[in-house]
């Protein structure tokens, strides 16, 4: 037998050693039973032959145009040469062995911090990416190692991933893992931070919005209730008052000394001499105070300086009268 066409509404019937029956389902067999099965669409018997399905290069199967959920073909230059199937977002090997029955979902968990990472973020223990990875075998409780080489990090510079927790788990038949994956560094652009998991035959991907610190804020206060006299030595504190838009802003890079600069004629020896917090810090609400130390003495009566904050995306000045 050269060919059989079959098409849902003709149906071509020879005498060439296969027989093709259309009942309410679809019955091909080169001897034996003649009688398909009942549950079965499309029944194909034979105790000589195979089934052989579409082969194509990974290219080729990728390039198909909209594929249905469920489509299969045989995959001859994949990473795994096997039946490949569709599911409706992505193609997936059919068949796998055991150490391979691993799969992983991003989107339960995801980044934490689950609001907005500011431009400024700082390195600490809780920011991190969680997701989920299940074992997909259907004859033994597996064994899976992780490293923070399972993550790939892309979008927005200066951030790496650590050793994750667990960084091995016993996981029964259909059961399931959180693992996390510490992220650490201070971002350096704003944009989309994606974090995409490959291990094995198993991916996903989460994403976050790397933004600017100033849109999460009401507008920053200043406080400084001091009086500045000229030539006289002078010791005090210039405040920064934030306040978050209902939600508190984690794991922001330490304030420094450099992050205030007095300028102005009548600055004279005045300094910036410390600032709380110096550390990695929260944004609560209501409000958070940053607080410079100034030490010093002003010169010139009647004249004036001017505090100057730069910090993220935040430029404030505010000028004061020497007396």
């Amino acid at each position: 037998m050269k060919k059989i066409v079959i098409l849902l509404t003709v149906l071509f019937t020879g005498t060439m050693g296969a027989q093709v029956q259309k009942t309410q389902n679809l019955y091909i067999t080169n001897g034996g039973s003649t009688t398909p099965n009942a549950s079965a669409i499309l029944d194909i018997s034979s105790t000589t032959k195979g089934f052989l399905p579409p082969r194509m290069t990974s290219s080729q199967m990728n390039a198909i145009a909209t594929p249905a959920t469920g489509l299969m073909v045989f995959c001859t230059y994949c990473s795994a040469k096997t039946i490949y199937s569709y599911d409706g977002s992505s193609w997936n090997p059919a068949l796998r062995s055991n150490s391979e029955g691993l799969s992983a979902n991003c989107s339960l968990n995801g980044f934490n911090p689950s609001y907005t990472y500011t431009k400024s973020s700082g390195t600490t223990s809780d920011s991190y990416v969680t997701l989920t990875v299940y074992n997909n075998s259907i004859s033994s409780n597996n064994t899976f190692t992780f490293a923070a080489s399972d993550i790939t990090l892309s979008g927005i510079p200066g951030l790496t991933v650590g050793t994750p927790t667990p960084s091995s788990a016993t996981i029964a038949i259909g059961g399931s893992q959180l693992v996390s994956y510490p992220i650490s560094g201070t971002p350096t652009a704003t944009g989309t931070l994606t974090a995409s998991f490959k291990k094995g035959y198993a991916d996903c991907s989460a994403t976050t919005s790397v933004g600017s610190l100033l849109p999460l804020l009401t507008s920053p206060q200043f406080s400084f209730t001091n009086t500045l006299v000229a030539q006289q030595p002078f010791s005090g504190t210039f405040k920064i008052i934030l306040q978050p838009k209902g939600i508190e802003i984690k794991n922001l890079a330490a304030v420094t000394t450099n992050n205030l600069t007095i300028t102005g004629l009548s600055k004279g020896t005045l300094t910036v001499v410390s600032v709380t917090p110096s550390t990695v810090f929260t944004i609560n609400y209501p409000t958070t105070e940053i607080v410079f130390t100034i030490s010093g003495t002003p010169t010139s009566q009647f004249g004036s300086i001017t505090f100057n904050f730069s910090y993220d995306d935040i430029n404030l000045s505010s000028t004061y009268s020497v007396n």
